[in-house]
């Protein structure tokens, strides 16, 4: 039974995706790089060393990632000194709802410590949560299952009694890969139905997330199990990549219970996007 949130943060919880988008064009801009919108929106739900390798690959190994990503930083917190950091609609609602049901809550966000601190320390929203996981606290980024496998363990919970709340495509095949349930929140695009079959429900808006929620934990207990078993019945096979890279790491030993969960001395690498 569902008694755990797990909340990606940019993108799903503030509207930070738009920002670090308009950023990285000023950047790109300023910098002479050719980013394109499509190479931007590929960075999302990532941390910062998996984009500075996908960035060096475009571009070369001596593309200076750190100086466009120092433009972007830049004008991202001019913004937010003069117009304060924008949420998401339905947020605050979603998770008095939560609370008011007495589920534990996690943010886990591919963003490092230090600039997540940045976002959530300016709106108060840490009431709200039991704690946080950022992408420099694992080693690999989403899609990997890392991130939910020890954000669930964090919680005392299984990955089943687990719904995570994303906006991206990477994060939404973490999750399925982790075997978390998920709500899948559209933001700067429309993840293609690959994506939302992977997710439990797919939507505009954390109201219609809450709304969905209620709908299947208010119905009576034999109907919602029910309804679970024909999902799960119908659930599609995970990412085929995600899965062949957690069924090698596996055979291999290198993706144990202690290594999943994080417990493994020395787990800490660089932010996100």
């Amino acid at each position: 039974m569902m008694h755990t949130g797990l909340f990606d943060m940019d993108g799903t919880m503030f509207d930070t995706e738009r920002l670090s988008l308009l950023g990285w064009r000023d950047a790109a801009k300023k910098t002479g790089i050719p980013l394109t919108d499509e190479m931007i929106l590929s960075f999302r739900g990532r941390n910062k060393k998996t984009n500075e390798e996908m960035f060096r690959s475009w571009f070369g190994e001596k593309a200076p990632y750190m100086e466009v990503r120092k433009y972007r930083d830049e004008w991202i917190l001019r913004y937010l000194d003069e117009k304060g950091l924008p949420e998401k609609k339905g947020l605050r609602e979603l998770l008095d709802y939560l609370k008011s049901l007495g589920w534990k809550l996690c943010i886990v966000t591919g963003t490092a410590r230090e600039d997540a601190s940045r976002y959530w320390n300016r709106t108060g929203i840490l009431e709200y949560f039991d704690d946080t996981l950022c992408g420099d606290e694992v080693k690999v980024s989403k899609p990997d299952p890392e991130i939910f496998l020890k954000a669930a363990a964090l919680m005392g919970a299984n990955p089943e009694d687990c719904m995570v709340f994303e906006d991206s495509p990477n994060g939404i095949r973490s999750a399925s890969a982790a075997g978390c349930h998920s709500i899948l929140i559209h933001d700067l695009d429309r993840a293609g139905e690959e994506i939302a079959r992977l997710s439990d429900f797919a939507c505009d808006s954390l109201l219609e997330a809450r709304d969905y929620l209620k709908g299947i934990i208010e119905q009576p207990a034999d109907e919602r199990f029910c309804a679970q078993e024909r999902k799960r019945k119908a659930r599609p096979d995970e990412d085929p990549g995600v899965s062949a890279s957690i069924k090698g790491r596996e055979e291999s030993g290198e993706l144990t219970t202690e290594r999943r969960f994080g417990n493994e001395e020395g787990s800490r690498q660089e932010g996100i996007i």
